[in-house]
């Protein structure tokens, strides 16, 4: 049994589905009552915080956006979506929590954060090797093939980004933010609605149209992917206009230098060689 939007959870800690549910106050004490200091970033929903249990574990704390029908649908989509699968390469879910109108889900923490940062962030940052690019490019990849290939359902996850994929301390990268997740039965190749979800610039042609498959979520990784390579966020105004969007900055460094292409080819070939169905249509 699932939780229905709105319904209260008791307030015990006991399993629920294979998912623990925690107390208000259990998380509350974990983050020192929500403290600024445990921030570990912002979304549209909500927001992250890191808390440290009972037991001395360290877990990340996601706390929609309250009062939100938003963050009601993501909560439910969310543990739908991976209350039930495991992989290396998708973040583990710990539990979660209902309390009144608030909404809490409870994750692993992942000390180095999300892929941005580390692509993206402060000079204090590391700097990601070749080979360590390579690694994090590949762990995706399977990642999103069990999505696509192994998961019963499917799932198209609709929001891959750098800001969803998340690193341990060996740098190992796990896919994070199933809130806009949704199930593909095998029979149908293609969903419709009406309402267009994911992140500007990592959008398919077709998902940006409301049409749900997982080629929307093979253009979003190859975007990644290209921002993996070369450092550049998926749009810089800072650049000429025709080449602020990475995908048109590409274009016009494809016909520039024959070595863009024998390096895009390379790291490309890791969905490819994973057997997406879709990879080579992209």
């Amino acid at each position: 049994m699932l939780v229905k939007y709105g319904e209260l959870l008791p307030t015990e800690t006991r399993s629920f589905k294979g998912c623990r549910v925690f107390s208000y106050k259990e998380l509350k004490d974990a983050t020192a009552e929500f403290h600024e200091d445990n921030k570990l970033g912002k979304g549209g929903f909500g927001v992250v915080y890191k808390g440290t249990l009972s037991d001395g574990s360290e877990v990340a704390i996601k706390y929609l956006s309250q009062g939100s029908k938003q963050g009601n649908e993501e909560f439910m989509n969310e543990l739908a979506s991976i209350i039930a699968i495991q992989h290396k390469n998708l973040v583990k879910l710990k539990g979660c929590c209902i309390h009144g109108e608030e909404r809490l889900i409870v994750y692993e923490y992942l000390e180095n954060k999300s892929l941005d940062l580390s692509l993206f962030g402060t000079s204090t940052m590391r700097v990601l090797d070749w080979k360590t690019r390579y690694n994090i490019a590949l762990g995706i990849a399977r990642g999103l093939e069990y999505h696509h290939e192994q998961s019963e359902p499917r799932i198209v996850h609709r929001d891959i980004k750098a800001g969803n994929i998340l690193l341990n301390k060996d740098f190992h990268p796990k896919i994070s933010d199933f809130g806009l997740a949704r199930f593909l039965p095998y029979d149908q190749s293609c969903i419709e609605t009406e309402r267009m979800a994911g992140t500007m610039g990592y959008l398919s042609p077709e998902a940006m149209k409301g049409h749900i498959t997982e080629k929307a979520d093979v253009f979003s990784f190859g975007v990644l992917l290209l921002e993996i390579i070369s450092g550049m966020k998926k749009n810089d105004t800072r650049l000429q206009i025709d080449t602020q969007y990475i995908v048109d900055w590409v274009k016009i460094s494809l016909d520039l230098s024959p070595y863009v292409m024998f390096l895009l080819t390379n790291l490309l070939l890791i969905a490819m060689n994973l057997g997406f169905p879709t990879t080579r249509g992209r």
